[in-house]
């Protein structure tokens, strides 16, 4: 979701004319690419995933005000010229600005994947189970896996574990924080001192299945992203991991509040300590059916079938206007 315009090289190569190209996202670049697209009029889809009007609030003054404005403009005019888009559920039409207008037939509801081969409840190990409870595998362990950057609302993650000691619960639970970013020096001179938190970097995608299974809940803060990969692989992880999530109706098909997690009102780390103490009362009975969950709902096999469809949609629909 960077700056980054299209290079000529790339009009060069839809000179060649493919049979279908997929946009991702409404960034500037898939903004002026659809353009293109629309002028030589090559067959496209457009999949939305991620709340841009909320990253864009991250930015360096006017950049929020600009930034918004460019989308609100541009964004609806050429996703209005687009014939077929790819939305995890009706929500993100109806919140997202430029979305709004894109008629009932020109948009297809898919879910994302994962691999559940990888991510899977026989990944667990004892010692990473000793690594990431710093030494107590008897407490329950949450998980926070992603990027640390502030648009994912990772700086609200020291306020929750605060929260815990400050209510005298620091012995309820042990964290840990997986991923590396511009939020990460931050994030841990906030925690610096706190032996109920594990830092382990960025990880590859062996050892993050380790962890995964390792550990009992995944606590997301996000409100930026859609269907987001991390909670498929922490359902994928099975008996082992379930999900507390915002309380956004994307999430909500992944999770089921008080089905296969909690959920809790956005941004809301008074609440948020609320779902993880609940979990913690109920780990058993929520984590029972995650697993089966993850491997009808978001098998890649399933999900790229899903995807074909699409594709073939859009072979057979031509661009409006």
């Amino acid at each position: 979701h960077s700056l980054t315009l299209p290079s000529p090289a790339l009009f060069r190569a839809l000179t060649f004319r493919p049979h279908l190209v997929h946009l991702f996202d409404t960034c500037p670049i898939a903004l002026l690419t659809s353009f293109v697209l629309w002028l030589l009029d090559i067959p496209y889809v457009w999949s939305h995933h991620t709340r841009i009007d909320h990253y864009v609030q991250f930015l360096p003054q006017p950049g929020p005000l600009i930034g918004i404005s460019v989308l609100r403009a541009f964004g609806t005019l050429m996703c209005n010229l687009c014939s077929t888009h790819m939305m995890v559920d009706d929500a993100m039409r109806n919140e997202t600005p430029w979305l709004q207008n894109v008629d009932d037939g020109c948009k297809f509801f898919w879910k994302s994947g994962c691999d559940v081969n990888i991510f899977t409840p026989e990944a667990r190990s004892q010692s990473t189970r000793e690594w990431i409870s710093g030494g107590r595998p008897d407490l329950p362990v949450v998980a926070f896996v992603g990027r640390m950057a502030y648009e994912k609302n990772i700086k609200l993650l020291p306020d929750l574990i605060k929260k815990f000691t400050e209510a005298g619960l620091e012995n309820k639970c042990r964290w840990v924080i997986v991923g590396s970013g511009p939020a990460d020096n931050d994030v841990r001179s906030q925690l610096e001192g706190f032996d109920n938190v594990v830092f382990t970097g960025r990880l590859g995608k062996e050892e993050l299945a380790k962890v995964y299974a390792s550990a009992d809940m995944l606590f997301n803060p996000t409100v930026t992203g859609g269907c987001d990969l991390v909670l498929l692989e922490a359902q994928a992880a099975g008996l082992a991991v379930l999900v507390v999530a915002p309380r956004l109706p994307v999430i909500s098909i992944v999770v089921g509040d008080g089905v296969r997690g909690k959920l809790y009102e956005p941004l809301n780390m008074e609440d948020a300590k609320r779902a993880v103490l609940e979990c913690i009362a109920d780990l058993d009975r929520l984590k029972a059916p995650t697993r089966a969950h993850a491997e009808a709902e978001f098998a890649w096999d399933r999900v790229i079938a899903d995807a074909v469809k699409m594709y073939r949609k859009a072979l057979t629909t031509p661009s409006r206007y």
